[in-house]
């Protein structure tokens, strides 16, 4: 495996457990995701994909040019049209 192979692996580690830890926060605040798991990873994993495209990158490594990570990633500060991407993507999932 390749250093581009695996940077985009551990970036899609940390967005699913990311993605997990915000499924368990919005459940401990009284807000359960009304969807499967799977279709709540899958949407997010889409918009990754998405924002890697965008960003005009192809090839190996490109997933980790997309901006979307920044909002998703602990540590990363993302852009405020990122930041409301994810957690729209999130939210819809959840019962208000």
């Amino acid at each position: 495996m390749s250093d581009l192979e695996d940077a985009e692996l551990r970036a899609l580690e940390d967005v699913i457990n990311a993605v997990s830890a915000r499924m368990l926060e919005l459940a401990a605040n009284g807000n359960p995701i009304k969807a499967s798991p799977a279709r709540v990873y899958a949407a997010v994993l889409h918009a990754v994909l998405k924002s890697a495209r965008a960003s005009g990158h192809f090839g190996a490594g490109s997933l980790v040019k997309a901006s979307l990570l920044d909002s998703i990633l602990d540590g990363v500060e993302g852009s405020a049209r990122d930041d409301a991407v994810f957690a729209s993507l999130i939210n819809q999932f959840a019962h208000n």
